[in-house]
């Protein structure tokens, strides 16, 4: 589940918002890097895979950042890890990042998005 470097693997499928909470916070209670992969020049690649009701497809990128899976793994936790979350545009106008917070804001750090993208605002 996690590479030599503190990393969760690169290419970790979870089947679920359960797997993937376990997956976190395992990686924040056992690694100090400053995201879930290596960054070096370009960050945005996808790390962990997500299937979400049998056909969707999520990934969470490896430049997800520490303090956003913090946040997250604390609202999975408060509210409970299979609460829907919400389809926004990303900055390019594509309707395939997710938040996962009850008022739908995103999270700096947060870099998830669904594959292929929605056709406009929703929720997984």
């Amino acid at each position: 589940m996690f590479d030599g470097d503190g990393y969760v693997a690169k290419g970790t499928t979870v089947e679920n918002k359960r797997e993937l909470l376990k997956v976190l916070r395992a990686w924040l209670d056992g690694s100090d890097v400053p995201t879930i992969g290596p960054v070096a020049n370009y960050g945005g690649k996808p790390w962990i895979v997500i299937h979400l009701n049998g056909d969707q497809t999520v990934v969470l990128n490896a430049n997800t950042k520490g303090a956003a899976v913090g946040e997250y793994v604390k609202d999975a936790e408060t509210r409970g890890a299979v609460v829907s979350w919400s389809v926004l545009a990303n900055r390019n106008g594509r309707w395939n990042k997710l938040a996962f917070r009850a008022d739908r804001e995103p999270t700096a750090g947060w870099y998830c998005y669904l594959r292929p993208e929605a056709s406009g605002r929703g929720q997984v």
